[in-house]
């Protein structure tokens, strides 16, 4: 409960600093996710270097494919204050928040199940590093029409989210309990966050394939972003690190 209420005023602050100061999506991406890792870095030394071994070799890669693939197909466009992007379409910013929120959840799910998380399946974790690469090149080496398909963001959401938790739901059915906790704990967070995203035009969803629409506080986002990104990312992400877990394998 402390830990919870703690993450709460942290973001509340974020929310708060990002709504009266005009700030871009850089330094909103490190007050919503940077402070929060920070603070668990300070809670959880025994788990820096798992942890930042998931989130880079893992975390890092996966986020600029599923990204490249969702940009292409404009489920979603980003603004970036870099003069470049990743692959020629991947923003700065979406790698690194997708690292940040990898190694966020690594720490957060640890602290929250009382369970370390240990050294990880070194050879599978490389593994997926050079496939989630390979498969990056791929996509920037296609024609971008090769990768158009409709409903982009279900197809994504479907792979990276729902697949994980089923697969984990028929392999250890004793992380219920650390899931939903992870679910509730992120969801006020990322709602704050889309509310500043979307206020400050940090993103945009421009396609016409989504399953409909939320409107809430002025704002409206996709079913897909609620869903996928609001409820079910936090426990997907843990799912994911379970893989690696070498009391797991």
């Amino acid at each position: 409960m402390r830990t919870a209420w703690i993450l709460l005023v942290i973001n509340l602050i974020a929310f708060c600093i990002t709504s009266v100061v005009e700030v871009n999506y850089f330094v909103a991406g490190l007050l919503f996710f940077g402070v929060p890792c920070v603070w668990l870095t300070t809670k959880l030394h025994s788990n820096i270097r798992s942890a930042a071994q998931f989130a880079i070799l893992f975390g890092l890669p996966l986020t600029m494919v599923f990204d490249y693939f969702a940009i292409v197909n404009q489920a979603w466009v980003v603004s970036t204050m870099f003069p470049f992007l990743i692959g020629g379409v991947v923003p700065v910013e979406d790698a690194w928040l997708g690292t940040m929120l990898s190694y966020e959840v690594a720490m957060l799910g640890s602290l929250i199940s009382n369970r370390l998380i240990g050294s990880l399946n070194k050879k599978l974790l490389y593994t997926s590093t050079c496939m989630l690469l390979a498969l990056f090149m791929l996509f920037v080496w296609l024609p971008q029409e090769q990768l158009a398909v409709r409903y982009a963001y279900g197809w994504i959401g479907l792979c990276v989210t729902i697949l994980p938790l089923a697969l984990v739901e028929v392999r250890n059915r004793t992380l219920h309990s650390t899931l939903i906790k992870l679910s509730l704990l992120a969801f006020v967070p990322l709602l704050l966050f889309e509310i500043v995203g979307l206020h400050q035009d940090f993103w945009t969803f421009p396609s016409n394939d989504y399953l409909g629409w939320v409107e809430m506080f002025s704002i409206s986002f996709p079913v897909e972003e609620l869903v996928f990104w609001m409820i079910l990312a936090f426990p997907a992400v843990a799912c994911m690190l379970e893989f690696f877990r070498k009391d797991a394998v």
